[in-house]
């Protein structure tokens, strides 16, 4: 039985995140941005309870965040405190992720 939370169960809200993120997706193509990191922050995170996602989507979402870790730390406004927070949370969700370890140790 799925888990009642705020009035949709989980599997209603990841089809939620999904939806999200794919129209944040077609705003802003091949944008990485804040708003496309939290959702799929969120997307993970429910996975991590749940294991809804099949592992090609979960190294697709693994990868959207490494991908705006690495934009904030070169590109963006260069923000070495920023980038080490969103590697550390990508190693919360996926603590084997070796390049997510490598450029944490560069930042270091």
């Amino acid at each position: 039985m799925l888990k009642k939370v705020n009035n949709l169960t989980n599997k209603e809200k990841l089809l939620q995140l999904r939806d999200d993120i794919k129209k944040e997706n077609a705003l802003k193509p091949g944008v990485y941005n804040y708003k496309t990191s939290s959702l799929t922050k969120r997307l993970l995170q429910l996975d991590k309870r749940m294991n809804l996602l099949s592992y090609d989507e979960k190294v697709a979402a693994i990868q959207t965040l490494m991908s705006y870790a690495f934009y904030i730390k070169t590109e963006s406004d260069k923000n070495q405190e920023a980038a080490k927070h969103e590697f550390e949370s990508i190693l919360t969700l996926d603590q084997n992720n070796s390049s997510a370890h490598y450029r944490l140790g560069y930042i270091f």
